[in-house]
């Protein structure tokens, strides 16, 4: 009933609110109140309750060795993380793997054992490198970019507001335009 605007007279009809023909039971403002303390104290329960950081390292990748069919991770209340087979569950196939599960520890440092054993050829490392450094440079104009047109912004700002001379304004505009390029 709080979530639900037909109690205040609306009808919701593809994603949008209409006036509906029956009387509403509660006003608009009791509905309105509601739905706004009920959005800050889920937010407030959010950060006083976060839900945990739930990592599967193969999530969506692990398939049961019989039926082909993708695992389900799953955390249990004692904090074990397992890969589950529930082939039941999601179709009508008998799998002799159904309900069985493996520890996500097993897969998971195996898979760790085989990309840590891979060893990139030098002239691949110095390529990653170069683009990383590349990126890196280009995030640091994009910002510096950012900066003086903010500073132009504010420039006209001060300008409009009489606190510079038009004079003033052109030539720091201009040295401001320069940087740009």
């Amino acid at each position: 009933m709080l979530h639900n605007p037909f109690y205040a007279g609306k009808i919701k009809h593809g994603g949008q609110l209409f006036p509906g023909s029956h009387d509403a039971i509660v006003s608009q403002e009791l509905f309105d109140s509601v739905q706004s303390a009920m959005k800050r104290n889920s937010s407030r329960s959010e950060t006083l309750h976060p839900r945990p950081e739930r990592e599967y390292l193969l999530k969506g990748l692990i398939k049961c060795a019989y039926c082909g069919k993708s695992l389900w991770a799953q955390t249990l209340t004692s904090g074990s993380r397992l890969y589950r087979e529930q082939a039941r569950t999601r179709s009508h196939i008998d799998c002799p793997g159904d309900s069985k599960s493996i520890r996500c520890e097993i897969p998971d440092d195996q898979i760790g054992r085989i990309v840590g054993a891979i060893v990139l050829p030098e002239a691949w490392m110095d390529r990653i490198l170069s683009r990383i450094q590349l990126a890196d440079e280009v995030k640091k104009v994009k910002e510096a970019r950012i900066q003086v047109e903010q500073r132009l912004k504010r420039l006209g700002e001060v300008y409009l507001d009489g606190l510079k001379s038009r004079d003033d304004y052109m030539r720091e505009k201009k040295s401001l335009e320069d940087t740009l390029g």
